[in-house]
């Protein structure tokens, strides 16, 4: 008795990837390219949030013959949607430090915010 074993190629996985991305709702595909080889995804390009690079990989991951996804998105938030600047995250954590908190009417402080240290002085 013999078993064959049916091997989508790595091109109809790409088309299938792009198609089940354009499906996906929480996902725009516009910026998202896709290679595949032996069956292994990489996304690439930029996606607007951490929810929308997820559902990308997920959508990915959903699709017949696709063994591992390799993530090399990145997170840009479009301009409509994330105007806010270093400085001023800089400001909302030491506006919030001192309301929250006694803290010397001098110094100079660090906080983590999103993983980024942020050095401020107080005067």
């Amino acid at each position: 008795m013999t078993t064959s074993t049916f091997t989508k190629s790595d091109h109809s996985i790409q088309e299938d990837v792009q198609a089940e991305l354009a499906w996906t709702p929480d996902v725009d595909d516009a910026g998202i390219g896709v290679a595949v080889k032996h069956g292994v995804v990489t996304l690439s390009g930029e996606v607007d949030n951490f929810a929308e690079r997820l559902a990308a990989k997920k959508a990915a991951f959903r699709t017949s013959g696709v063994t591992t996804v390799a993530d090399d998105l990145k997170i840009h938030p479009s301009s409509s949607t994330w105007n806010v600047t270093e400085t001023d995250i800089a400001q909302r954590v030491e506006n919030a430090i001192k309301w929250i908190s006694k803290l010397p009417d001098s110094g100079r402080f660090l906080a983590v915010v999103a993983n980024e240290v942020c050095s401020f002085r107080v005067s």
